[in-house]
């Protein structure tokens, strides 16, 4: 694991270096921005409206360490141009760190003409972790380590019921394995694993006034679904979950976007550790180091970000979030509230779709930070 202070270090010198390139794009704007957008196409491939852009792709992630991989988006504009028109993407990323995580993972966005909504998510993941245990009051500094071999298809499908309101339904089907590592001195070891196979299917609806899917500058987007997991064959949990996410966007000045979001979510029933609720990683509260270090039955949590264009395909991001987990509602915990705060840059691989390469650091409670590089916005 990197020491703080090389990340610093890392993160100084990116800094350096990007602030350096803009200031000799200033110089000669006309003849270096041509440069740069003649560059992007030695990366890019256009099958028909579709634009193929592959890059190699290395950062650091608290939990994994430094990885290395490749990273590819297709962007297809939508067939029309009325005000609901929304565009579709697909990114795939496939690395493999210093602490041995291996992680192939592709997420789609995509819309119809006919109306049809179309979000999923599929991730193979073959990993050494940490459990931290199960609360929201404690900061554990000797985890017991485990491995985890895990694929997961999840997501959503709706379709259009008016121009802003969707209706459908939300699935997650994921096959786990887990192999526990050696008791702490604590003596915390991981809960024993009674399945294989999850199964989860329920309703879903969305109402959805973004003016751009990828990056929007006005809107909002309100989602609501309810998730039961059966018992079967191969799995001897049964649970209920239910998630609510309100985002809204507002556009405070030309190339100034307030972006809020917040989330609660909730499950009832025996649900193994893997699937708690979490904080923690790319999206969720970043600048907490384990998406396992706080886990629970129930989460809650509002984040901001101010999102301000720099130059050509450059902006630059400040955000900050609190929120918690928790066994019940009713035990919310004021006083042991989580937070985060950082920065990050944006790099726009797709000028037309306005699809972000993202390169965030964030800061929280008892210490915690993380560097993370990936696609699209945190929300």
């Amino acid at each position: 694991m990197l020491s703080m202070k090389y990340k610093l270090y890392l993160l100084l010198v990116f800094m350096s270096c990007l602030c350096n390139t803009i200031l000799a794009q200033n110089s000669d704007s006309t003849q270096k921005q041509s440069l740069l957008d003649k560059t992007m196409p030695l990366f890019e491939w256009k099958i028909g409206s579709a634009t193929i852009s592959s890059f190699p792709s290395i950062g650091y992630d608290p939990s994994s360490g430094l990885y290395g991989g490749i990273l590819q988006v297709v962007a297809i504009p939508p067939k029309d141009s009325t005000k609901y028109s929304r565009s579709t993407s697909l990114v795939n990323h496939y690395t493999y760190s210093t602490n041995h995580w291996i992680n192939l993972k592709s997420d789609l966005i995509l819309y119809t003409r006919k109306g049809i909504n179309i979000n999923t998510y599929a991730q193979f993941l073959e990993a050494p972790d940490s459990y931290y245990g199960i609360g929201n009051d404690t900061l554990n500094t000797m985890p017991a380590q485990f491995n985890i071999q895990d694929f997961e298809l999840r997501g959503d499908i709706s379709k259009s019921i008016a121009n802003t309101f969707f209706g459908g339904m939300v699935f997650d089907f994921s096959h786990t394995y887990t192999r526990a590592g050696d008791t702490t001195a604590l003596g915390l070891q991981i809960p024993a694993q009674k399945n294989k196979l999850l199964l989860g299917i329920g309703p879903h609806i969305a109402f959805d006034t973004r003016n751009n899917v990828n990056y929007p500058s006005k809107g909002e987007i309100i989602t609501a679904s309810f998730l039961f997991y059966p018992m079967h064959a191969d799995n001897a949990y049964s649970f209920f979950t239910f998630q609510f996410e309100a985002k809204k966007y507002i556009s405070l000045q030309k190339d100034l976007i307030l972006a809020t979001q917040f989330f609660t979510g909730s499950a009832t029933g025996e649900v193994p550790f893997y699937n708690l609720y979490q904080l923690g990683g790319k999206s969720r509260m970043r600048g907490i180091s384990n998406k396992y270090k706080y886990i629970d039955t129930h989460a809650y949590y509002a984040q901001a970000e101010f999102r301000k264009h720099i130059w050509g395909r450059f902006s630059a991001v400040a955000f900050g979030a609190i929120g918690n987990t928790c066994e019940s509602y009713s035990d919310i915990d004021i006083a042991h509230l989580k937070y985060v705060y950082g920065g990050g840059i944006r790099f726009q691989t797709s000028k037309t779709e306005k699809l972000h390469l993202r390169i965030d650091y964030g800061r929280g409670v008892f210490g915690d930070s993380g560097m993370y590089i990936t696609m699209r916005e945190g929300f």
